[in-house]
Formats: C-alpha cells, structure tokens, sequence
C-alpha cells in the first residue's frame, strides 16, 4: 500500500511536463483502493478513504474550473499559466508550475469516481439480518 500511495504524487509531478500526470496519479491511487478493498474485505474501504466521494469530486472539480477561470482573469486566455520560482532555501532553487493544480484536481476527479464505483458496487455492505427464531416463523403459527 505504500507504493501505491507514493506513486500518484510522482506522477501528478511529472504532469507538469508531460500531459495526464493527474490522471495517471488518480488511476494508481484508484487501483490502490481497488487493492484494499479486494484484499481487506467491504468495511476495509471504509478505513482507507473517510472521505465521501462527493467531497473529492467537487474538490477536484473546484480546483480545475478555478485554474481555468484565474487563467482567464489574469491572462485573457483559458488555462493560462505561469512558473512560480522560489529563490534558495532549504531544498534549493524550486520551481513550481502553475498546471500542478490542474493535475491535482484531476487527480481528486479520477479518485473520487473510483471511490463512488467502489462504494456503489457493495464496498460498505451491511450484514444479514439475524434469522427468525424457531416457533416465530409464519409457517409455524398455521
């Protein structure tokens, strides 16, 4: 599981200069839901992703659509975007671009949907109800 926790922030990285980092981020976080909630069982999911489908979705949706608008505000064109560059500090000279958030937000569009099909095929499954007591059923109060 730790691997596929750590693979999606690479390749959400990578995206900035490759296109579908984001979706490639979302697809391995994905199979690594996927993974748990095969290998752990319906409530296992339920540990691993506390947060409703609808919550990452429209997070990931929010920050894409407001990546394109600021886009449009600050430079008259949709999903415009810059470098920001950060002087020396503790990890060197850091330039991070702006697209990062457009892959982020991809990423929680693709996790979240995986989530909701995980969830909807059965991932939080109730148990049975107890069976009746013998004497209680139906049949043997004929």
């Amino acid at each position: 599981m730790p691997a596929c926790s750590s693979s999606p922030s690479t390749c959400s990285s990578s995206g900035c200069t490759t296109p579908a980092g984001g979706f490639a981020a979302g697809l391995v976080a994905g199979t690594g839901l996927v993974l748990r909630r095969l290998a752990g069982g319906p409530w296992e999911l339920g540990e691993a992703a506390p947060v409703p489908p609808g919550v990452l979705l429209g997070a990931g949706l929010s920050l894409a659509a407001g990546y394109g608008l600021a886009g449009v505000v600050v430079a008259d064109e949709f999903l415009a975007g810059t470098v920001w560059r950060f002087p020396e500090g503790p990890f060197g000279h850091i330039e991070v671009p702006t697209s990062l958030i457009l892959e982020v937000g991809i990423a929680l569009i693709v996790i979240g949907l995986v989530l909701d099909v995980l969830r909807t095929l059965g991932a939080e499954q109730r148990p049975a109800p107890p069976a009746p007591a013998s004497g209680t059923d139906r049949e043997d109060a004929r």
